[in-house]
């Protein structure tokens, strides 16, 4: 039996996608697994917004060749639509850890130039990639910690996520809101986050419980380990309550993590009736700066 293979014909038309998707999950003997959050697009729509926000990120770090990074493969769609939109001279590093998975995309998408196959962890790769543009119709089982590598890896420039809508609303919620919490510092800090667009369930297959989102990442700042390691454990600390006076919890917290001394200037930073959900961004890295030096 000849391979199921994906060509740009096939990302124009819902029935199409549809009918690719059960066949090489069939061929491959792939079973979406809910727990990974293993969702396929089978939107036209969804391919056509990802990949005109993944042109302009490039276009944003000036067009540039070279590398790029997807993390989850998945069957290659999505891949396939990057080639297309980033044009020549870009090499799409594309990682799967399911191998089921990976032969299913590199035998769907493998036809194509510029594209390098690699079984393996996505964070993993994340973590020690150095590729300005990353991309990822990302697994729901790693959507935070994905950020968070993102986030501590000043290689990466750009991204564009597909990632919940529930999640999407913590990226940019504001202070105060009740979307309002630690990845939404962790993102802001580091990035100019936009929501480009939402897609419902219906756009993927099996379809997922939640809509999704497509999110753009642009890099404002770099991540100090010194500062921001610091911030990771002081944002996990007082976040656990985030409905309290900012004041005792910053304090019960920073002596918690050994920074004890810094209590006093850190309240300088807080108003007396300000609340852990909102505070801004930069008074979060702030208090987590002078926290760092005092543990030091």
């Amino acid at each position: 039996m000849t391979p199921v293979t994906v060509v740009p014909e096939d990302l124009g038309s819902k029935r199409r996608l549809l009918d690719l998707t059960r066949s090489l999950l069939r061929e491959y003997g792939v079973r979406p697994s809910r727990r990974r959050g293993q969702n396929f697009t089978v939107s036209p729509s969804y391919i056509t917004s990802f990949s005109r926000a993944l042109s302009r990120a490039h276009a944003r770090l000036g067009g540039q060749s070279g590398p790029v990074l997807e993390i989850g493969t998945g069957l290659g769609v999505l891949t396939l639509a990057a080639t297309r939109g980033l044009g020549e001279g870009v090499t799409i590093v594309t990682v799967e850890l399911d191998r089921r998975l990976f032969e299913a995309s590199s035998h769907a998408v493998g036809h194509v130039e510029d594209i390098v196959f690699v079984k393996a962890d996505g964070l993993e790769v994340a973590r020690g990639a150095c590729m300005p543009l990353l991309f990822s119709n990302t697994p729901f089982s790693i959507t935070s910690p994905l950020m968070v590598e993102l986030a501590r890896n000043n290689c990466f420039k750009e991204a564009v996520l597909g990632v919940q809508r529930e999640v999407a609303d913590r990226l940019t919620a504001r202070p105060g809101s009740d979307d309002y919490g630690r990845l939404s510092v962790l993102a802001q800090l580091f990035f100019r986050v936009e929501r480009i667009t939402s897609h419902p369930p219906g756009d993927f297959w099996p379809p997922p419980e939640v809509s999704v989102s497509i999110v753009t990442l642009s890099r404002t700042k770099p991540y100090e380990p010194s500062v921001h390691g610091f911030m990771e454990e002081l944002t996990a600390c007082i976040f656990s309550q985030r409905n309290r006076l900012a004041e005792k919890v910053v304090e019960r917290c920073l002596r918690g993590l050994g920074a004890g001394d810094c209590v006093g200037d850190a309240k300088k930073l807080i108003g007396p009736v300000t609340r852990v959900r909102s505070l801004d961004p930069g008074i979060v890295e702030e208090i987590a700066g002078r926290g760092a030096r005092c543990r030091e």
